[in-house]
């Protein structure tokens, strides 16, 4: 919950129009999947979304992608980020926990 995906589901749904090419790989498993499966379905967002489940290695991916969005509420010193950093990702995200100190720049 407090990762808070469905944000990104409708963030997704409003962009999909303007920009067709957009896709969106969603990484990790938990109770939410089935739900946000079934609101990504309901958003029309068959082929923009794609659900990878829980990776071992998640360097490959964020080294193909172009960014990390994280739309957390409540977030630690996230590994994730500093990764996508590593892998050289623009990175969007909430002013959850650590993360506008792990960039470097305050939100504002």
């Amino acid at each position: 919950e407090q990762k808070r995906v469905d944000r990104l589901l409708a963030l997704m749904d409003e962009l999909k129009a303007p920009f067709p090419q957009l896709r969106l790989a969603i990484c990790g498993d938990g109770p939410w999947e089935a739900r946000l499966r079934n609101e990504a379905a309901m958003r029309g967002l068959d082929g923009k979304v794609l659900f990878l489940g829980a990776l071992d290695d998640p360097w490959p991916l964020l080294c193909a992608a172009d960014a990390l969005v994280m739309a957390s509420v409540r977030e630690g010193s996230s590994n994730t980020l500093l990764e996508a950093l590593q892998a050289g990702c623009v990175v969007f995200g909430t002013d959850a926990g650590d993360n506008a100190f792990l960039v470097g720049e305050e939100a504002g």
